[in-house]
């Protein structure tokens, strides 16, 4: 399935909110059907608060989870969402809720994050963001005291932490 949750969620957005068309891009590549994570990282604080009051769409994780080269369930427990209940949504083409839509948009900021670092380091080709936060999320780190980011990304405040340490890591203040 395409990940057309996020452009259904933004096009919902824009009626609410009335964000003029200008500043909405596709946020499905339709080529690649990639999500654009660098859109989700570059809105306006407004905007992804509209996303997530709007949901994410729940059959859309599944393309998340294949994004990032991991499973959906350990995307689920990265995430701190039960399986039973975004299972019903998928199936039932509903939205997540706004919380559950939160931790997700949260990731996907984390991704968009790492690609445009990656492309102000003016070495972009072939880097596969989603893949490399995937990976790097369930390593130990010492930064964290040893613990994976992975056992953050259930919580705002956890991902929060996660993006300073991207942001030290690019600075080259990483500890």
């Amino acid at each position: 399935m395409a990940l057309n949750f996020i452009r259904r969620t933004k096009r919902a957005a824009a009626q609410k909110t009335a964000v003029p068309v200008a500043t909405q891009t596709a946020a499905v590549r339709e080529s690649g059907r990639v999500l654009d994570f660098v859109y989700i990282y570059e809105a306006a604080p407004m905007e992804r608060i509209q996303l997530i009051k709007n949901g994410v769409r729940a059959d859309g994780l599944v393309d998340l989870a294949t994004s990032m080269h991991t499973t959906k369930d350990q995307l689920f427990r990265r995430l701190g969402l039960p399986r039973a209940t975004v299972d019903r949504k998928a199936r039932n083409k509903q939205n997540l809720s706004q919380e559950q839509s939160e931790r997700v948009i949260g990731l996907m900021k984390l991704v968009g994050q790492v690609k445009t670092m990656v492309e102000q380091s003016g070495e972009p080709e072939g880097f596969d963001a989603a893949q490399w936060v995937g990976q790097w999320l369930e390593k130990p780190n010492g930064a964290l005291g040893g613990i994976p980011p992975a056992e953050l990304m259930d919580t705002g405040e956890g991902q929060e932490v996660v993006s300073r340490l991207l942001a030290r890591m690019q600075s080259g203040a990483y500890a």
